[in-house]
This record gives structure tokens, C-alpha cells and sequence, in this order.
């Protein structure tokens, strides 16, 4: 059965497939209002610095202006906030002449030394090149603040997972190399219909995000759920899809 639509724009925003996501809330523009974990989906586009399609959503009339999460505020602000992060991490790295210095391979573990943390990110550097850890990327801990636990001049290893050929800098994982810490393995396990008893994390008007135990977030239908949950409530749920490596989840209510 297919996932509903607002958890499939919640992969496509995780994939940062922009096609799936002009696509899903152009079929779709009933979820175009959907309040979610960052806010809104404008917040998401802006954390990932995809003006384009922050100018696609407010064409398409998303409100700029209300506010869904205090933490975050109007999407409007989220503009004005986290693009200016993400023209941090453009700014910071600059091209230059490569030579013939070896170049990092993608998919291979590499030694980086930290050479600023952010809230969003930590940049590192590796001999001759530049990196740049999205906060998504550096720890699978929920609400995970590098600012406080990573330091300038500590060595991290690092799964290379792309090139930015236009700014001349690697986009990285950490937390990809410490599968021993992946919350999401430890669920590999269980058989299908197993029933979990995970805590309520998060909820908004469509979806339910959920803790589970070891620390893995998966994110419920509400439209399934048949009672009003508050976070900090406990909930019985079966795995639906998981994606190990990528760490994701998603679940169904269970009546146990």
C-alpha cells in the first residue's frame, strides 16, 4: 500500500528530490499547508537551501506568514534565518586550483580534521580539500547539537557522498561511518507485524512522529490513529517501511 502523501513528501524532502516534491504537492496542493517537524514544508526547502523551490511553494500559495512552531516561527522568517546559513557554508568554501593532488573517492572513509561547528553543519578538511557535514549527517541522536559536543582541531572520520563541483568542497557523513550507534539497525530483526511500544515525540495536524526503543524516530499516519495523542504519550505501532542506512521509518498504529 502506498504511504500517505504528506510522509511521501517528507522522503522526497529526506531524498532532496525536488521533482517529487514540485510533482506530489502539485497533484496534491490540499498538503501544501501541512505543519510538520521544521514548520512548514518552506521551512524544509529553506533548510536545505533550495530557493527555487521555496519560490515554487509560495507561487503555489503557501502562507509565509503563519506560524506553526514557535522554535521556528513564520516561514518568511525561515528565509530571511536559514538561507543565510547555507550561504555561510557556500561562502566559507572557495574554489581553488585542484592540481594533481588525489582527489577524495566517493562512498570511501576518509580522516577529517574540524575547522568550524555550526548549529547546521561542520566544516572540515581533508589534506587539500574542503567538507561540509550537514547537521543531518553528523549524528543519528534526535536534536543532536554540534556546537557543544564537537570541537575545532578534533579528527572525525567521514563517508564522502558527494562532490560540489561548483563550489569545490565534498558533502560528507559522520554518522553514516558509526553504523554501531544507527538506531534504525537494531529493527532489522524483528519479523514483520512485530508490535513496538514507542513514546510520542512530536504531532501535527496530519502526521505523528515516534521514538522508538533505541532511539530510532519513525514517522505515523494520523489518519490512522483513532485517539488524540500529546507527546510523551505512549503508542503501539509495526514498522510499514524502513530504510536502514538512510534512517527512515515509517510506521503504522497498532491495537495490539
Amino acid at each position: 500500500m502506498q504511504e500517505p502523501i504528506d510522509i511521501q513528501i517528507c522522503l522526497a524532502f529526506l531524498d532532496r528530490n525536488s521533482g517529487a516534491i514540485r510533482t506530489l504537492l502539485s497533484e496534491h496542493p490540499q498538503h501544501l499547508q501541512t505543519p510538520h517537524g521544521l514548520g512548514t514544508w518552506f521551512h524544509e526547502a529553506a533548510r536545505v537551501g533550495d530557493v527555487s523551490l521555496m519560490e515554487f511553494l509560495y507561487e503555489r500559495g503557501l502562507n509565509v506568514n503563519v506560524v506553526t512552531n514557535e522554535s521556528y516561527g513564520p516561514p518568511l522568517m525561515a528565509l530571511v534565518h536559514l538561507i543565510k546559513q547555507f550561504k555561510m557554508v557556500h561562502q566559507t568554501f572557495t574554489r581553488h586550483n585542484r592540481g594533481d593532488h588525489n582527489m577524495i573517492e566517493l562512498g570511501t572513509i576518509f580522516q577529517g580534521t574540524i575547522t568550524d561547528v555550526r548549529t547546521f553543519g561542520v566544516f572540515l578538511k581533508h589534506q587539500e580539500d574542503d567538507v561540509f557535514v550537514d547537521i543531518v549527517d553528523v549524528s543519528w541522536r534526535p536534536g543532536f547539537d554540534p556546537t557543544k559536543e564537537l570541537h575545532v582541531g578534533d579528527t572525525m572520520d567521514v563517508l564522502a557522498l558527494r562532490y560540489i563541483h561548483d563550489k569545490g568542497y565534498y558533502a560528507g557523513s559522520i554518522k553514516r561511518v558509526r553504523q554501531d550507534e544507527n538506531p534504525y539497525r537494531s529493527l532489522v530483526q524483528f519479523m514483520p507485524g512485530h508490535v513496538f511500544r514507542g513514546k510520542v515525540y512530536t504531532v501535527y495536524r496530519d502526521l505523528t512522529s515516534v521514538i522508538m526503543p533505541g532511539g530510532a524516530i519513525g514517522l505515523v499516519d494520523n489518519h490512522r490513529i483513532l485517539k488524540q495523542l500529546k507527546p510523551g504519550d505512549s503508542i503501539a505501532v509495526t514498522i510499514s517501511a524502513l530504510d536502514v542506512d538512510e534512517g527512515r521509518l515509517v510506521l503504522h498504529p497498532s491495537s495490539e
